[in-house]
């Protein structure tokens, strides 16, 4: 299948020479076979020589061959052969053999053809040419050989290579210097910086720090075998710190690792992922990454999230919620974090003993699961009448972290079950309760108490009032706050308090003894608050059943 030579054309890096070649394809298409050989070689020749230049100030060798060939045209003498091989020898290596022996032909085709001579140029010949030229010299940029690489190495070594250590610059630093080298120079380069590497052969931390980056950034390069590269330092425990340090300055390098390497990386995060580290970012910006896009890998990344909820960390957090949040999530990857998460805290058998993390309530609130709700309510409740105030203070203060949102989901019992919870923390003295319990007013989780009970309240709600035995320092506040929102309220619980007391309170001396502490709480809130002539004689009626109840 033939070329299309003028596709090739727009492939040539620099205008002034593709004016050239595009004056050679005019005399290929006017049938001009030998014109077009001699005007494609002519571009080539000077289009090498203007790369040799660009490279000149950067190179001592390179140089010294612009001079070189400066001062041969100048004295009007041959330069092209001799151009070809020094930019294919070791020094520069801007050429390999195989592109060497293809230009040196096309000299010799030019030399026939620019000569009287027997030759016959074909056009095939001049299409051979005219793509060789343009192959293997205009539609490359300027490039650099393996001889580079050592030059690049030791520039790292300096204290200012990267003008900042900040990601974006260290990025097009690195792209500037690679843009100049060869392809076959880059997996090269790679291998001796994952040496340096492995070797620790650094002479500074700053070279230490420009390698890693360096390194780092060069992991979206094809053709490199970058895997290969960056696995062995991965497998080397003892360039753990240098492997998060580069995955910080590029998370993106797992895009380009194979399986096992991906899995000894997650590896690697999940023995630091409950601890603060510095790494905070770079480890949510990673393994929320192959959660999203490396499917195969999402069962193992949901057990390393979700495991040990209750004492998720922050960084777990932070991923968990970024993933719920994120747009680009379906649904049903969402939906697998988050059963997996209520799952892993339903089977959790052991007694809450520890403080609860405002972390875990918000992950909880976003997987709107009820079952994992009841038991984290059960849990949290336990720990707010706990006799040990290092748990109830530590609960109290998580607990006033749960968004609103959580208790508008509970019913009557379960609202209830939280608020004498709370009263029974105050009744132990557990300081952080006590301040929170000062008005019970201005907190959500009471005022949504009152709002179902006051107008509900039976002897169920008594019964279970009863069972969390509070003292006169846990009921006083509630009743007092009752009472004042529904002074008729006086009434409700005076006939259950009665009707109570008449079914089964004789037969229950530790009921007796609650209903008793109850009365006298309301006696003393009615003696402080209340003055109506209503509730006088219902505090007349209480004296009785007081005296009653003491005499049990």
């Amino acid at each position: 299948m033939l070329r299309d030579m003028e596709e090739l054309l727009n492939s040539v890096v620099y205008d002034d020479i593709k004016e050239y070649l595009k004056e050679a394809l005019n005399c290929y298409n006017a049938g001009s076979y030998r014109a077009c050989v001699i005007m494609s070689v002519i571009a080539g020749m000077y289009d090498l020589h203007k790369k040799v230049k660009a490279l000149a100030n950067s190179n001592p060798t390179i140089r010294r061959l612009d001079y070189d060939i400066e001062d041969a045209i100048k004295h009007l003498r041959p330069y092209e052969k001799f151009l070809v091989e020094k930019c294919a020898s070791e020094k520069i290596d801007m050429l390999n053999s195989n592109e060497e022996k293809a230009i040196k032909r096309c000299l010799d085709i030019r030399n026939d053809c620019a000569h009287p001579s027997n030759f016959i140029c074909s056009a095939e010949i001049a299409r051979e040419v005219y793509s060789t030229i343009i192959d293997f010299l205009s539609s490359k940029p300027v490039l650099l050989g393996q001889q580079s690489i050592q030059q690049i190495i030791e520039k790292l070594k300096g204290n200012s290579y990267f003008s900042i250590i900040e990601n974006e610059e260290i990025s097009n630093t690195v792209k500037t210097e690679l843009k100049y080298l060869h392809i076959r120079a880059l997996r090269p380069l790679a291998q001796k910086l994952t040496k340096i590497i492995l070797d620790e052969s650094f002479d500074t931390n700053t070279h230490r720090i420009n390698i890693i980056a360096f390194l780092a950034y060069m992991s979206n390069i094809p053709n490199i075998n970058y895997n290969e590269s960056i696995g062995s330092i991965i497998c080397k425990d003892d360039c753990n710190d240098n492997y998060l340090q580069m995955l910080n300055f590029n998370p993106c390098i797992v895009d380009n690792l194979e399986d096992v390497n991906i899995k000894r990386t997650l590896s690697k995060l999940s023995k630091i992922i409950q601890n603060e580290s510095n790494y905070e970012n770079m480890i949510s910006e990673v393994i929320s990454h192959c959660y999203i896009y490396k499917k195969d890998f999402q069962e193992l990344i949901g057990n390393l999230l979700c495991e040990n909820p209750i004492n998720i960390s922050v960084v777990k957090h932070n991923i968990l919620k970024g993933i719920f949040n994120n747009q680009q999530v379906c649904d049903h990857d969402k939906d697998y974090l988050k059963g997996l998460f209520t799952s892993n805290y339903l089977q959790m058998n052991q007694v809450y003993s520890f403080p609860l993390k405002s972390y875990f309530y918000d992950i909880l609130s976003l997987c709107n699961i009820n079952e994992s709700k009841c038991k984290f309510y059960f849990d949290i409740s336990k720990d707010l009448r706990d006799s040990d105030y290092t748990i109830a203070n530590h609960a109290i203060k998580a607990f006033e972290k749960i968004p609103n949102e959580l208790f508008d989901m509970l019913d009557k019992k379960d609202i209830s079950y939280i608020v004498y919870s709370i009263l029974k923390g105050r009744a132990n003295n557990t300081f952080d309760i006590m301040s929170y319990t000062d008005d019970l007013s201005t907190k959500y989780i009471f005022t949504k108490y009152f709002d179902l009970i006051l107008d509900t309240f039976n002897i169920v709600d008594l019964k279970l009032f009863l069972s969390f035995k509070l003292d006169m320092k846990g009921m006083s506040p509630l009743i007092s706050t009752m009472l004042t929102l529904r002074p008729t309220f006086v009434d409700t619980i005076y006939n259950l308090i009665y009707d109570y007391y008449n079914q089964c309170g004789k037969d229950e001396d530790s009921e007796v003894f609650i209903l008793y502490i109850l009365s006298l709480t309301i006696l003393s809130v009615l003696k402080k608050d209340i003055i109506n002539t209503i509730q006088i004689n219902k505090f007349e009626d209480l004296k009785i059943l007081l005296n009653d109840l003491d005499s049990q």
